[in-house]
């Protein structure tokens, strides 16, 4: 397959076409965009089959659970599958958030520390302002293509 890069180099569209200003006739950059967005359709189709499995998943895991509790096994083997046991999780909910600050800063401080998606928040402000990054953070940098779907 030739490499569709192959011969050219990204430039500003400066002729003007009619009706779209952003058509292009070019055909390395339609290729390239019909590469793109198949693989995108591609990888979020999957995602959909992901989200449909996962809820089958849980349903099932729902009602083994409570058949298990019912018969008051902790396991159960399948011959097959192996063994299954029963596993009670406890989450955290913060319901008073300067109560529990004042007994981490006190008993646990390694709870306090930064939360990356607020530091994220930070980093893009500071980059936006030009401002100096907080001291121990620095910035990596991703591309990519937004992409609305819609005909051509």
């Amino acid at each position: 397959m030739a490499d569709p890069h192959d011969g050219w180099t990204p430039e500003v569209q400066t002729e003007i076409q009619p009706g779209d200003p952003t058509r292009t006739e070019r055909p390395e950059l339609n290729a390239l965009m019909e590469a793109y967005a198949i693989a995108r359709a591609g990888r979020e189709a999957a995602g959909d089959v992901e989200k449909e499995r996962r809820r089958i998943e849980d349903e099932a895991e729902r009602q083994l659970f409570d058949a298990m509790e019912r018969l008051q096994l902790r396991s159960a083997r399948h011959d097959t599958y192996g063994l299954f046991t029963l596993n009670d999780m406890a989450n955290a909910v913060v319901t008073d958030e300067g109560e529990l600050r004042k007994w981490a800063l006190e008993e646990m401080p390694e709870l306090l520390l930064a939360n990356r998606a607020r530091l994220g928040k930070v980093v893009r402000d500071t980059l936006r302002e030009g401002g100096v990054m907080p001291p121990g953070v620095d910035v990596a940098f991703k591309r990519g293509i937004n992409w609305r779907r819609g005909p051509g």
